[in-house]
């Protein structure tokens, strides 16, 4: 790909991207409270969050790198985004939803709500580590079809096995996955 007009398109796509999980994040907690209540909340997470949003932005920007200089060849990693993106919004979404605690035992799902309460710091786990997972995918596809930018492309990002680098993040997200689990936090 060339460095002209449509260099600015992955970061675009990554920025669109952010922006739209940070706003089903605020949109959320506003229709189950009020907006003040959604930044104080997002005050509260603001670093859990702040993982979850860039991690789905840089995926969605070599996302649409891969997309631009590789039509043909997508289509394992159109797959691992949307997974990785629908797990990163049910993870941003699990985190707020604990909010629907005074309406979900009206409705006879109190035992739901008091999960999502105690787990939300595993859910946040769960979305970060599913995005370290899928870009390290998406850097491992780069680099395996010589997809990677100029830039990188004589650097450690090079020179690392990608390959390695996606199973070592499997198995450490997985490790504090289900250790989240186990030690959920306050």
């Amino acid at each position: 790909m060339k460095l002209g007009s449509s260099a600015w398109v992955p970061a675009a796509a990554g920025a669109a991207s952010a922006g739209a999980l940070l706003g089903l994040f605020i949109g959320a907690l506003t229709l189950a409270n009020k907006f003040e209540y959604a930044l104080e909340e997002f005050e509260r997470l603001r670093w859990w969050l702040i993982a979850l949003v860039a991690g789905f932005g840089i995926q969605a920007a070599l996302y649409t790198r891969v997309k631009l200089a590789a039509r043909a060849r997508t289509q394992a990693a159109t797959a691992e985004v949307a997974a990785s993106g629908g797990v990163s919004a049910g993870a941003m979404l699990a985190c707020c939803s604990h909010y629907l605690t005074n309406i979900l035992p009206i409705v006879g799902v109190s035992a739901l709500s008091m999960f999502l309460t105690r787990y939300q710091t595993s859910f946040l786990v769960l979305g970060i580590f599913s995005n370290l997972a899928g870009t390290a995918y998406m850097l491992y596809f780069m680099q395996r079809h010589g997809l990677l930018p100029r830039f990188a492309g004589e650097g450690a990002l090079a020179r690392c096995n990608m390959k390695t680098v996606r199973n070592v993040t499997l198995a450490v997200g997985a490790a504090a996955v289900i250790a989240s689990f186990f030690f959920p936090g306050p």
